[in-house]
């Protein structure tokens, strides 16, 4: 008797499915100008529509998007979109005999050592750090890192593990780990691809116009968006992976955006003052540096 065997491979043959999987090696260089930005805005619209299909009821309010039930359908529902991201990408890219793999080009590939693992996710962690020193003073001044402590209230708090969990992690595969390879055989250099492929990132938060966000806030954080997207694209592409971006995405979404307005009339104030110019100067001096392929080969 023969032995039973279960593949999908000869289905999937006949179905005209296994010329390209998340585990061939693949390229999206044959895919048209067009085409190419068609499946960026593709996955990106994907994964920000899906929120007002799931939720149709709690778009008319703003205050809505922070109930738990609403966090809690939205954040299965990119995390299905996220999820389905590497197939999506198999599916329209072009096999080729050696190369990256879909999870590869998405920075989703294994790391060579532990090592290697520690250097893609702490190096630009630290770095973001550095931009941040200003504002961690500030905290640590204000005495405002106790709310931190209550582990068991974060984990409970789904406003909370939407900002510093789920929004991180599906943010970054999909706006950095999908919609850069997609882009990157369209750009001539670098910086261009760093540039451009973020918009898709701030663009994506141009939907709060709806849930009633006033319009000014929403093009500030379009732009905030868009300028941190440039920094994570460049650490992508300099590690090689999405778990430094991850990393940093989590840390600026725990610090928020910096308040300025309170430095001038603070207690500390030239002392903030110089820990803001100090951050920014080491971020500036080390953002070439830490961006060198070669620490994170």
């Amino acid at each position: 008797a023969q032995p039973l065997t279960l593949s999908f491979q000869p289905f999937a043959e006949e179905m005209g499915l296994w010329h390209a999987t998340v585990g061939t090696p693949v390229t999206f260089g044959e895919l048209s100008p067009v085409g190419a930005i068609a499946a960026a805005l593709g996955v990106s619209g994907a994964f920000v529509g899906v929120l007002y299909v799931v939720t149709p009821k709690a778009n008319r309010s703003g205050q809505a998007r922070d109930e738990g039930w609403v966090i809690r359908r939205r954040a299965a529902a990119i995390t299905l979109v996220t999820g389905l991201s590497p197939f999506y990408l198999a599916a329209i890219a072009t096999p080729i005999p050696v190369g990256k793999t879909v999870l590869e080009h998405m920075g989703l590939g294994a790391f060579k050592t532990l090592d290697h693992a520690a250097r893609a996710t702490l190096i630009p962690l630290g770095l973001n750090a550095a931009l941040f020193l200003g504002p961690l003073l500030q905290r640590w001044l204000d005495d405002e890192w106790g709310s931190l402590a209550d582990i068991p209230a974060l984990l409970s708090d789904w406003r909370f593990l939407r900002q510093a969990v789920v929004a991180p992690v599906t943010e970054e595969i999909v706006f950095r780990g999908a919609v850069v390879p997609l882009i990157a055989p369209l750009v001539s250099s670098q910086w261009a691809l760093c540039l451009t492929a973020p918009l898709a990132f701030g663009v994506a938060h141009l939907h709060h116009v709806i849930e009633g966000a006033p319009i000014p806030m929403v093009l500030a954080q379009f732009g905030y968006t868009s300028l941190f997207g440039t920094i994570t694209t460049y650490l992508f592409l300099a590690t090689g992976h999405t778990a430094g971006p991850i990393a940093c995405h989590v840390f600026s979404n725990i610090m928020g955006f910096p308040d300025f307005g309170e430095v001038p009339d603070h207690k500390h104030a030239t002392t903030l003052k110089v820990a803001y110019v100090v951050g920014l100067v080491s971020f500036c001096g080390l953002f070439g540096p830490l961006g060198h392929r070669e620490l994170y080969a």
